[in-house]
């Protein structure tokens, strides 16, 4: 007989796990979860409910993020440039044959000043919540503007206070062996965590 341990999927369900409320998605045969989510430029999994709305880039950092996102998912966004400005795009991510990663501030600027903000905006603050969408750019994800604190950060700050930021992983060890000895079994556990909160 086979145990599985942690993430286990197979053709007919898998989970997801927001990193902000820590509540669970669930797929169904058709692949889809029955709550959208979405994973910013650094990883963060949430759902599509959390992105941060209205809010637009203020830095050029940000812009060029934008722009990177714009190249793989929106094209739309680039209607409004010239023939000119367009025969310089040369793919996803690319701009006058350079990465995004590597324009100058004023190409950043140029072309970002061009873009079509309407098509952008449909779909930050319409289609998230429809599809949900990989990629989206950190200044909409409320863990990388620090709005909000992941559960994973939560708890290694807590690990941290508790042992040392040196001693984090075990920590946790450490943790787990003075929960089980100091309440003997799940229900006493459970019955101090309600009378401490």
């Amino acid at each position: 007989m086979k145990i599985r341990l942690g993430f286990v999927s197979n053709s007919s369900c898998s989970s997801f796990i927001c990193q902000v409320s820590g509540d669970v998605a669930i797929s169904g045969h058709d692949g889809g979860y029955d709550q959208y989510v979405a994973t910013c430029a650094k990883g963060h999994e949430i759902f599509a409910a959390h992105i941060l709305k209205d809010v637009k880039p203020s830095t050029v950092e940000q812009k060029r993020e934008e722009l990177a996102w714009c190249f793989a998912y929106c094209s739309d966004a680039f209607q409004p440039l010239s023939k000119e400005d367009k025969s310089k795009c040369k793919g996803e991510g690319r701009w006058e044959g350079d990465s995004v990663g590597d324009l100058s501030e004023a190409d950043i600027e140029e072309v970002w000043d061009k873009l079509d903000r309407k098509a952008i905006e449909k779909i930050f603050n319409k289609d998230w919540e429809e599809y949900g969408i990989d990629g989206y750019p950190t200044y909409c994800c409320p863990i990388c503007q620090f709005t909000t604190v992941s559960q994973d950060n939560v708890m290694a700050y807590l690990l941290a206070e508790k042992f040392g930021s040196s001693h984090i992983g075990r920590g946790l060890e450490i943790a787990r062996k003075e929960i089980i000895e100091k309440f003997g079994d799940l229900k006493a556990f459970e019955e101090h965590l309600k009378k401490s909160t």
